[in-house]
């Protein structure tokens, strides 16, 4: 069995910097998403850098913004019970990480070890697109080389889970760490493959 897991919101704690850039910036997150408009998408699919993003945000709201706020802001910490979960998968199943991201955060989950759980890590801002695209998933398919009855997707978002469901896969909606364990019990044989 394939296993994807999302980073932010599953394997890895405070990782949504957005409550506190709006913050900073004094102004609520319903705004800080209508101001970056596109460029949201941009930078989470690469096709802009950061210090772009914050040029073109700083035209958008009058003021300088001269560092960048989604290095200052990010300060993951690993979820420990489900590190352990993915370990006890992973001797018997693939595990890879199938992560919407920005550069700078990449860097810095590379820089502390993050990623070191998994056999392959597929982020947005390399591939050029992002969750909920279908061909986000198509893509881990067909580099892993596994049909999509094999494949199990575990994120916090809903859009996304609702996604990976519509084109076959599998999928999980991360709540929290118990109701997880409840559910990987439940498909403790997938087409008869023991998985955990």
């Amino acid at each position: 069995m394939l296993f994807i897991f999302d980073m932010g919101g599953v394997v890895a704690n405070h990782t949504n910097v957005i409550p506190s850039i709006a913050e900073h910036l004094e102004i609520n997150e319903k705004k800080f998403f209508k101001l970056a408009g596109q460029n949201w998408i941009n930078l989470l699919c690469g096709k802009i850098s950061s210090r772009q993003f914050w040029e073109y945000f700083s035209n958008k709201i009058f003021r300088n913004i001269e560092i960048d706020l989604f290095e200052k802001f990010f300060r993951p910490t690993l979820n420990q019970e489900i590190i352990e979960i993915i370990k006890e998968l992973r001797e018997k199943n693939c595990i890879v990480c199938g992560t919407n991201t920005i550069e700078i955060h990449y860097q810095i989950h590379l820089k502390n070890g993050d990623y070191r759980f998994f056999d392959h890590v597929y982020a947005s801002h390399q591939l050029g697109f992002a969750k909920p695209e279908p061909r986000f998933y198509q893509y881990i398919e067909d580099k892993e080389r596994i049909g999509l009855d094999r494949i199990i997707f575990i994120d916090d978002t809903l859009e996304n889970v609702i996604a990976a469901r519509k084109i076959g896969i599998k999928s999980i909606h991360f709540v929290d760490t118990y109701s997880l364990k409840n559910t990987l019990t439940n498909y403790s044989h997938v087409n008869g493959h023991k998985i955990i």
